[in-house]
């Protein structure tokens, strides 16, 4: 039951700033998905979603530069008794190892100086994924979407602070459907550094377009269908702590973990672990 989007995965940490002509930027990393509880207010049979993390960026210009992101995921439920819907009928429940939803974003530094802003958009997407939308463990909702984004950094004499915000207008759904909805996220990010090690604490909300809410008129309508999660009118509040700790002036390693606070018609216990590794090459 993915209803909560992750369009904006650790790999693709936000930035006030683009690479440099030239320079390469990878990471690799794992991370842990799991909750609890759906839709409603009853517990559920857990899920546990582990994927390896992609990324890679490429300085195109003074001020431009292109990224891809993909997951690896493998979803599926502990099989610790049964609060449903697992065992249900069909494959419900059944396990999904797949690439997850996937992108390729661009980003221009429109703005520096005391101030810095940059200019995003990009393409996202799993169709490949649409065949097992349905699923209480599905990867994704089989969509594509056009994404614009806005990162606004002020450049501040001690630690930092980043305000950022993006809306992806869906352009493909499965075929029929009329679910899900575009998606607006915003969010802000403190960070402080000492020596090797900095820390970023973040706050983030998304809101999806339209849907129902979970209830009467949801059971009645969208519980048998194949996109009955894509028909919920899901939003979040989250807060996400990371940590980073230079190797080298090329290389480093990040640890987060975040979790849902406030959340409507979806999990209220989502929670998220990651690990990870990055290379810059100038």
């Amino acid at each position: 039951m993915i209803v909560w989007l992750t369009l904006v995965c650790v790999a693709l940490a936000e930035s006030g700033s683009v690479l440099p002509a030239g320079a390469l930027v990878g990471y690799t990393g794992v991370g842990v998905s799991t909750f609890a509880t759906g839709a409603g207010p009853q517990l559920r049979d857990r899920q546990v979603r582990s994927r390896l993390d992609l990324y890679g960026a490429w300085g195109l210009g003074r001020r431009a530069q292109v990224s891809v992101d993909a997951p690896v995921v493998y979803n599926t439920v502990l099989p610790v008794g049964s609060r449903g819907p697992c065992p249900g009928e069909g494959d419900w429940c059944a396990p999904v190892f797949t690439v997850g939803e996937a992108g390729v974003h661009a980003r221009y530094g429109a703005l520096t100086g005391p101030v810095r802003v940059v200019l995003g958009g990009g393409v996202r997407g799993d169709p490949w994924n649409v065949a097992t939308r349905d699923r209480w463990t599905n990867a994704g909702l089989g969509t594509t979407s056009a994404v614009g984004s806005l990162v606004v950094e002020p450049v501040l004499p001690a630690g930092g602070l980043l305000v950022y915000a993006h809306y992806a207008h869906v352009l493909t759904r499965a075929p029929g459907a009329e679910v899900p909805g575009d998606v607006v996220v915003g969010g802000v990010e403190g960070r402080g550094t000492h020596r090797a090690v900095t820390l970023e604490v973040g706050l983030s909300g998304l809101a999806r377009m339209g849907g129902v809410a979970y209830g009467d008129a949801w059971l009645d309508v969208w519980y048998d269908s194949p996109d009955r999660w894509a028909a919920l009118n899901y939003r979040e509040l989250k807060a996400r702590l990371k940590a980073s700790v230079a190797l080298s002036d090329r290389s480093g390693l990040h640890v987060s973990a975040g979790r849902v606070l406030v959340v409507a018609n979806g999990p209220r216990d989502a929670t998220d672990v990651a690990f990870g590794v990055h290379t810059y090459v100038p």
